[in-house]
C-alpha cells in the first residue's frame, strides 16, 4: 500500500466497500479497538461499522475486519509490539503537526 495514495474503496469478498480512510476515522477506529471496558467481538464491531462507508453484511465480516486490519497495518504482517503511544493522549499533537504540514 502507497501512503501517499490511500484507497477510499476496499474489496470485501467480491463487493467494494467505501471506506472512512481520512487519519482522523483511523484514530478513532484504533480508539474503539483500544477500549478494554468492551468484550473484543463489540470493539471489532464497532470499527468495523465506523471505518466502512457502507453497512457491511453479517457474512462479510470476518473478511471487513481483516481488510480494516490490513489498512492500518499497511499489508505488514506480525504481532504488535509493545505500546509506544497512546492516541488518546498523542492526539492532538500528532493532528496539529499534520495539519502544519498538510496546510
Amino acid at each position: 500500500m502507497d501512503i501517499w495514495t490511500l484507497p477510499e474503496r476496499l474489496t470485501v469478498d467480491g463487493t467494494d466497500y467505501p471506506i472512512n480512510w481520512e487519519y482522523r476515522q483511523v484514530l478513532s477506529v484504533l480508539a474503539i479497538l483500544s477500549d478494554e471496558s468492551k468484550p473484543l467481538w463489540q470493539r471489532w464491531f464497532g470499527a468495523v461499522a465506523r471505518f466502512y462507508a457502507a453497512p457491511v453484511p453479517a457474512e462479510h465480516l470476518q473478511s471487513a475486519m481483516a481488510k480494516l486490519s490490513d489498512f492500518i497495518t499497511m499489508g505488514r504482517p506480525g504481532r504488535p509490539g509493545p505500546k509506544l503511544f497512546d492516541w488518546a493522549l498523542d492526539a492532538p499533537e500528532i493532528i496539529s503537526d499534520v495539519n502544519r504540514v498538510a496546510g
